[in-house]
């Protein structure tokens, strides 16, 4: 919670949700043309990711940061990924969402969001 804290009080935090069990859930997965619904847990899946938090810093380095600072357990990892931005796809693709108001792009001016992803339930802070 006091991580969760200093990233609100930083102005860092956009965003922090959990996820509910893999067995809650279903997977789609796609293959030639046709989409195959699997409910609850895939059994392969060893890796699960059990939240997120949204962040916008000034630098892949800054998120580093920031995630050497996060509460975790023995095991648990945290994925640092920058959001795309309607400025990062291809022409062909920002003209066709270019009616969708809510996919436009913010000012250039504009910090950049780094997305950390905790895998695994266990630990999940």
């Amino acid at each position: 919670m006091a991580y969760n804290n200093s990233l609100a009080d930083a102005g860092a935090l956009l965003g922090l949700d959990g996820l509910h069990p893999l067995a809650m859930g279903a997977r789609v997965s796609f293959s030639r043309g046709r989409a195959t619904v699997t409910e609850g847990t895939p059994i392969e899946a060893k890796e699960v990711v059990g939240g997120c938090r949204m962040t916008q810093v000034k630098s892949k380095a800054d998120a580093i940061a920031w995630a050497f600072r996060a509460p975790m357990l023995d095991g648990d990892i945290i994925e640092i990924r920058q959001v795309q931005e309607m400025s990062d796809f291809p022409e062909d693709v920002r003209k066709a969402a270019a009616g969708l108001a809510e996919l436009k792009s913010p000012p250039p001016d504009t910090r950049r969001p780094e997305v950390q992803v905790t895998s695994g339930i266990p630990g999940m802070q």
